[in-house]
């Protein structure tokens, strides 16, 4: 269509019209047109399924989700009321993987899974499994740490134990419940924070992490014609989505120093970026070309993110050194 400045040229490469410029087109390991939302959330979770069994295998794994304010984020991660997203999908394999392990292995050690639901919101990070009172803090509030293996551990954030996936899946209702939206000129239903709702499988001494990232949209000011608290929260996630592109060029780039400790968001993505994790992001772009410049910039992040290579290790084992 002629307002369309992005369009699907198949299944692996997405082509953007630039002004006085020739069509540029990009490669990634998939393309998903939004044709029929339950079908194509289907395509995308028999796309990644696989994550699951490494998850379970042993090895951290995180989905992530990129793109500007109303592009459909929140929705391709954690669905709408009519809906469900990937992270359901995914929480539900992880208990049938874990069900046909036990089943295999009589002998195997049975493994907990516990859930947990952190926000970013205006550089601040709350528990979204523990009240808030009307200032929007917690006290005591978490911190976020390395361990001496490279993991990434929150000090004092609550972590629930579910035997069954209809229980994990009402922790992660919990948290989003708490979560900040607000209402501006691109999006009636905006995420003002970035989301990460953590899969936590403890096998005796070992564990590992299933993590879903829903980062929060970079937005224009002039667009969103937001003003206040508003324009406060856009001018947070901006800048934290700039210090993970930095991360994201630093590590695709090889560089030896990577700015990981620049903002609390790429503190807390550290073994996720770079790490020896197994990484998926989603970005998700408007096709309209009133959006241009946003879904440009989106897809040249995405194509820097795509040369990142991390490191391999054998499941369990403490991640090499930085």
């Amino acid at each position: 269509q002629s307002d369309h400045a992005v369009y699907a040229v198949d299944s692996s490469h997405v082509g953007i019209v630039l002004p006085e410029l020739p069509p540029r087109v990009f490669e990634f390991d998939s393309v998903f047109r939004p044709d029929c939302p339950q079908q194509v959330m289907e395509e995308i979770f028999d796309d990644c399924r696989d994550l699951v069994q490494s998850a379970v295998d042993g090895h951290n794994v995180t989905v992530m989700t990129y793109g500007q304010t109303g592009a459909g984020k929140t929705y391709t991660l954690f669905g709408n009321k009519s809906q469900e997203g990937l992270a359901q999908y995914m929480i539900r394999e992880v208990f049938a993987r874990l069900g046909d392990q036990e089943s295999e292995l009589s002998e195997h050690p049975k493994v907990t899974v516990c859930g947990s639901a952190l926000e970013l919101y205006n550089n601040h990070f709350i528990d979204l499994l523990r009240p808030i009172d009307r200032t929007g803090r917690q006290s005591p509030g978490v911190k976020v740490c390395v361990d001496s293996e490279g993991c990434v551990q929150v000090d004092g954030l609550a972590q629930l134990v579910a035997a069954e996936p209809q229980e994990l899946l009402q922790i992660l209702r919990r948290g989003l419940a708490q979560r900040v939206v607000a209402e501006h000129a691109m999006n009636a239903d905006s995420s003002r924070s970035h989301m990460v709702f953590t899969v936590r499988l403890t096998e005796g001494a070992a564990h590992r992490k299933l993590t879903f990232c829903d980062l929060g949209g970079c937005e224009r000011l002039k667009r969103t014609q937001v003003v206040g608290d508003l324009q406060k929260e856009a001018i947070e996630i901006n800048k934290s989505l700039s210090a993970l592109s930095s991360v994201i060029e630093a590590v695709a780039g090889r560089r030896r120093h990577v700015p990981y400790r620049d903002h609390k968001l790429t503190s807390l993505l550290r073994d996720a970026v770079g790490g020896t994790a197994k990484v998926l992001m989603y970005v998700c772009c408007s096709p309209a070309a009133s959006n241009l410049e946003e879904t440009a910039a989106a897809l040249k992040l995405a194509s820097r993110a795509a040369k990142v290579v991390n490191q391999r290790s054998e499941a369990n084992e403490p991640a090499p050194e930085e």
